[in-house]
């Protein structure tokens, strides 16, 4: 079925509901009980305040870069059980399922499980792994009703944050203590979520301190595979942890967090060996663990002027067919902003950051583990006003120090034209890097041909340099109506340095075919990005977010190669029939892509998904909800993880029941 018509039958779906609301308009119409995102009108919407932006609150409308924000109402209202399903609702962030425990995701192109361009955090904690610079999504984790908001950014964002901020940076934003007192507890199951649950508790310890403490845990079933049998999966996770908040003064806060967690995923895995037989296998599980504990100061002595000092030590763990990987990381970051002759509003910083690292490889396979990773930044950004309350000039840079390339310098300059209250305009110039990871610059790792001999040497490069992208960006907002908002992009980025590999053909049958990596890749990637949101009344939304991404990688065989879909569209609707009750449903388009597995080219077809929601709140305290995923066929294909189509996983129909209870 095309995606016109399944579009068509959405909308007259939704179409026949409103039909059916007609008779309940006038109750709404007088009802003044929403407290939820439905009440506020647009311009409440475009005024939440953002901080990863600049480092500083300030509106999303009056931000100069490409930012969309993931309220706590949007995933609650979504049904979404992981932060990655979550990011689905934001523009030009492509996610693809890989299987029950893994994702691909990405900022404007350039997916993989292992992809590299985008840097995540979490209250400011950095979560990608050092080993290849990108994220195991499987532990990033923490009570989805804790979290205030997901802010994305896509386009670089390294002049503020760092290396590997290159397409993008998302940061995952927890409740202050103070807003998650008393007890929180919810379960729930269904056909492929077979079992979830988690309990919170929150307390007033004296009168300027607030503390909780949390403890969740899920069991999620097999998917199958395209060419049958079971993918071998499933997943369990347990984490837990606590938050203390605390008031010192009217000018300083303190705040303590830390997270404990645990995960057991199924794995069906080929080994290579260099020695005869060169493919053996594995159905071992890959055990994670890890812990981290953070502290931030922040003293505030004005609008204007502001102190933070943050430092978190992170451990984890990942145990799993090739390796057994250990990492320990102590960050420390200090930031001041201060006024400078009325119209400079100066941020800068600096930071340090000291890696332990211990491999465990396969036979055949090492990495060279004898020296730590020492990294240390100074960062300077100054807001310049041109003209007050309408024209803003923002120029910056980092200056950051690695083991690997020694300095990167990263700036930009940003501009923005407050036109009048519903019109802003901006644009920008950014440089950013993302540097050689680990495994890329001194390691050396055998994997498994198609056929199992001989098997693939992949080999790092001492003299690898970063990957290197300058991105141009204008943006457009308004707000045509009271009930409407429209927020636009257009982007253009030129890549140079980009990873490529070369293969060397062994001089033997029992050699292995080594892969050399070097840095002898460009290209340029353009795209068009749109959010918006209509306010159609005080019980009925729509939330739309479309992109359209062009890509041409240019190798050393002048290949083209295309990772990502060319589009991506989500359409999401949230109605309240009745007072207690309300339906959210959530429309979901990809197009299809081109890919290279083993140097043969694969297309993932397109898909369509429709996600529904049903939750009815009993009492003040009291919510039961069902939710159905995929709904429009039995299953389809994100993402392949093998050599070929028939290695795809099932991403299949599935339902679940939740009860979630707060006093």
């Amino acid at each position: 079925m095309s995606f016109l018509h399944l579009t068509l039958r959405y909308l007259v779906a939704t179409g026949l509901l409103l039909l059916m609301q007609t008779s309940f308009a006038a109750e709404h119409e007088q009802s003044e009980q929403n407290s939820d995102i439905l009440s506020l009108d647009i311009e409440q919407l475009m005024n939440m305040e953002v901080t990863s932006v600049s480092k500083k609150a300030q509106t999303l409308s009056d931000s100069a870069a490409a930012v969309f924000v993931i309220t706590q109402e949007d995933i609650h209202h979504s049904g979404v059980t992981s932060i990655p399903e979550a990011l689905r609702m934001a523009p030009g962030i492509e996610v693809a399922r890989i299987d029950t425990n893994k994702w691909a995701i990405s900022s404007r192109g350039f997916n993989g499980r292992f992809a590299n361009k985008l840097l995540v955090m979490i209250d400011g904690r950095t979560v990608y792994t050092p080993a290849f610079s990108g994220v195991y999504w499987d532990v990033q984790d923490t009570l989805l009703e804790d979290i205030e908001r997901i802010e994305v950014i896509r386009g670089p964002g390294a002049t503020l944050w760092g290396a590997n901020a290159v397409n993008g940076v998302i940061n995952i934003i927890t409740k202050n203590a103070i807003d998650t007192q008393g007890t929180l507890f919810s379960a729930g199951g269904g056909t492929h979520e077979r079992a979830f649950g988690s309990i919170r508790y929150g307390t007033q310890l004296d009168p300027d301190s607030f503390g909780k403490i949390y403890f969740k845990g899920n069991k999620r079933s097999n998917y199958d595979l395209k060419g049958g049998g079971s993918a071998d999966d499933d997943w369990t996770s347990y984490q837990g942890g606590g938050r203390l908040d605390r008031q010192l003064n009217n000018q300083d806060h303190l705040t303590i967090q830390g997270d404990l967690y645990q995960n057991k995923n199924s794995e069906f895995s080929e080994l290579a060996y260099l020695s005869p037989p060169s493919l053996g296998y594995s159905d071992q599980s890959t055990r994670s663990k890890g812990a981290n504990i953070l502290t931030r100061w922040e003293h505030t002595e004005s609008l204007t002027s502001s102190y933070k000092l943050q430092a978190y030590y992170n451990y984890t763990n990942r145990d799993e067919a090739y390796a057994d990987i250990t990492h320990q990381t102590l960050d420390m970051e200090f930031q001041h902003r201060f006024s400078l002759l009325n119209n400079h509003d100066i941020i800068w910083g600096t930071g340090y950051r000291y890696i332990w690292a211990d491999f465990d490889m396969v036979e055949g396979s090492y990495v060279e583990d004898n020296d730590n990773e020492r990294l240390y930044n100074l960062f300077v950004q100054d807001e310049i006003t041109l003209i007050d309350n309408t024209l803003w000039l923002t120029l910056g840079s980092k200056f950051e120090h690695n083991e690997y390339t020694n300095w990167e310098i990263q700036p930009t300059a940003r501009i923005f034209w407050n036109i009048n209250p519903r019109h802003k305009l901006w644009s920008s110039i950014s440089r950013a890097n993302r540097i050689p990871s680990r495994f890329e610059y001194d390691s050396s790792l055998v994997f498994p041909s198609p056929g199992g001999f001989p098997v693939f040497k992949l080999q790092g490069n001492r003299n690898i340099k970063s990957e290197e992208v300058t991105s141009y960006e204008i943006g457009y907002r308004v707000i045509p109506s009271s009930s409407i908002s429209i927020d636009t992009t257009i982007y253009y980025s030129e890549y140079k340095d980009l990873l490529d590999f070369t293969s060397v053909l062994p001089a033997a049958l029992t050699d292995p075919i080594v892969i050399n990596l070097n840095n002898a890749q460009t290209g340029y990637t353009s795209g068009f990005e749109l959010a918006s949101h209509w306010q159609m009344n005080n019980w009925w939304g729509w939330d739309l977010a479309y992109n359209y991404y062009n890509q041409t990688l240019k190798s050393i065989n002048d290949e083209l190669v295309t990772d990502s879909p060319h589009q991506n569209l989500s359409l999401r609707s949230d109605i309240q029939l009745r007072e207690n009750l309300n339906l959210n449903l959530w429309f979901k388009y990809t197009d299809d892509f081109t890919d290279y597995l083993e140097n043969r080219k694969t297309t993932i077809d397109s898909y369509t998904t429709l996600d529904a929601r049903l939750a009815w709140q009993v009492d003040k305290a009291l919510e039961l909800s069902i939710t159905g995923q995929n709904l429009l066929e039995p299953d389809h294909i994100e993402y392949v993880r093998g050599n070929s189509i028939d290695d795809g996983v099932e991403i299949e129909r599935a339902f679940y029941f939740k009860l979630l209870w707060q006093y």
